[in-house]
């Protein structure tokens, strides 16, 4: 059985894991992300993040899922960044595997996490998961750079020496050698599957509500991709400054969601009505969100606070805020966005929507239910104005 190795420094892996963004890639794109930032250097790995989808498939309860596996992985990492298999080894373990690193370099390995003693998963929980293993002349390396809490701890990036008799006890799992293409592919702002996401909404929450601990697990890893496309779009030179803000708002959302939804779980129950139709809207924002920035702008330059003129709309949605949340009409001015005034979530939202509305006399639509309109005053406000008659 393999013991817990000894965490070491590598001169070559433990700089790269210092600039990953961990917290936001899964157990099997995090090690994706480190071998390619080792290929084409620090920080190319955010491209991973470009192309924000939202394929689902079926699991054997017919419950919908994020397409997320080992498979769906590669082929991002393929068309993303150039990173293909360039061998496939199914089924190997112990000195196997080592001998196959020896030979043909650095391995990507997804085995049993339950088997993985530097993790917290080890002896608790069986799925996959993925790390490097390398030999050097010191002798054979391990290499994860996942990144989570955990219930037992937590998970961090690291760097790990195995003993021979570490190396002989290596659990059985799928190694493969990746290479990376001479000529990165060109990233675009992409908005192919919006309109599937758009469709596909509905049913997975409402079919996924059945399986809360799927679900949880599935907007978990929404919020993680969505943060790595803000991050993406930072990197970017001619990302305009509300595009960037909208997409971090919207990955705040989704994560802050995922977190209310491990909540409800937690205390013994499935997620709420309330918790449901918020992800619905998350994820109608979503779409809208990939699309705007396809576009070459943002629904959050639609709605930006200069396009405000009406003062008595202004008036009545502050006031709806200020009395939904119990503060001041002042304070609510004063804060540029939402979650900075105490008692603001999701249901307020809701709740303070639905107020401006009845004392409006209009409705907004999905149309105007965008990340920005749903995280700053200013956007909310200028969302009601368009729909005032004049």
């Amino acid at each position: 059985m393999l013991t817990a190795p000894a965490e070491t420094y590598h001169r070559d892996w433990s700089p790269l894991l210092d600039e990953l963004a961990a917290e936001q890639l899964d157990c099997l794109q995090s090690n994706l992300a480190v071998l390619l930032d080792h290929h084409r250097g620090p920080g190319a790995h955010v491209v991973l993040g470009s192309a924000p989808r939202f394929d689902t498939t079926t699991d054997q309860r017919g419950v919908p899922r994020l397409a997320a596996g080992l498979a769906d992985r590669l082929a991002q990492a393929h068309d993303l960044a150039g990173l293909r298999v360039a061998r496939r080894f199914d089924d190997v373990a112990g000195p196997r595997l080592a001998e196959l690193a020896a030979e043909h370099g650095t391995l990507y390995v997804v085995a049993d996490v339950h088997d993985l003693p530097w993790t917290p998963y080890a002896g608790r929980r069986h799925e996959e998961h993925s790390f490097l293993l390398c030999t050097d002349g010191a002798g054979t390396c391990v290499v994860d750079a996942y990144h989570d809490e955990t219930p037992w701890g937590p998970a961090r990036p690291g760097t790990w020496r195995l003993d021979p008799s570490d190396v002989d006890a290596l659990p059985r799992g799928t190694a493969l050698v990746l290479a990376i293409d001479d000529t990165a592919p060109v990233p675009v702002r992409h908005r192919d599957n919006a309109a599937a996401a758009r469709s596909s909404a509905d049913e997975f929450v409402d079919r996924g509500g059945a399986a809360p601990d799927t679900l949880v697990q599935d907007v978990w890893l929404l919020g993680r991709s969505r943060s790595l496309y803000a991050t993406w779009l930072a990197s970017l030179p001619d990302t305009p400054a509300a595009v960037l803000a909208a997409a971090q708002a919207h990955a705040e959302a989704v994560t802050a969601l995922g977190g209310r939804l491990f909540l409800a779980g937690r205390r013994g129950g499935g997620p709420s009505d309330e918790l449901l139709d918020a992800l619905r809207a998350l994820l109608r924002a979503d779409a809208e969100l990939v699309i705007a920035v396809a576009a070459g702008t943002a629904a959050a330059e639609a709605t930006g606070e200069s396009s405000v003129d009406d003062d008595a709309v202004t008036a009545v949605v502050v006031a709806a805020i200020a009395t939904v949340l119990g503060v001041d009409e002042a304070e609510v001015r004063a804060a540029g966005s939402l979650r900075e005034l105490a008692g603001f979530n999701s249901f307020r939202l809701v709740e303070i929507i639905e107020r401006a509305e009845g004392a409006l006399g209009v409705e907004l639509t999905d149309e105007d239910l965008t990340p920005d309109t749903l995280t700053r005053t200013g956007a909310l406000c200028a969302a009601f104005a368009r729909r005032r008659p004049r």
